[in-house]
């Protein structure tokens, strides 16, 4: 099973450049004991027009954009629910992201 730690990398680096932005870690916090099954973690990414917020707490994970609500409880694209064990996080993260990708919007245009 993955640590809490990597999943955070993880998230890190697969959003770092999604839709052609360069996002940097604005903000990065561990929740919970890391050696709990149902630790997690928050992400604040930005790249100078956008934030895009990763949270994976309790299981679930939601993604805002700008502070839209993109992917999470009632909304998630490509997937039957928003609910991960953190091994199924970490086998997911790859389409997870290329789904949140054209959310995003056009990167030459604000959207913040």
């Amino acid at each position: 099973m993955p640590s809490i730690e990597e999943l955070a990398r993880q998230t890190e680096v697969l959003f770092a450049s999604l839709g052609g932005r360069r996002f940097r870690v604005e903000s990065r916090e561990l929740l919970g004991r890391p050696d709990q099954y149902r630790a997690g973690f928050a992400l604040r990414l930005a790249d100078g027009r956008t934030i895009c917020e990763v949270v994976y707490s309790d299981l679930e994970v939601t993604v805002r954009v700008a502070g839209t609500e993109v992917f999470g409880a009632s909304s998630h694209p490509g997937f039957a629910g928003n609910m991960f064990s953190p091994e199924h996080l970490a086998e997911h993260l790859p389409k997870l992201a290329l789904q949140i990708e054209p959310l995003l919007g056009n990167p030459s245009r604000d959207v913040v």
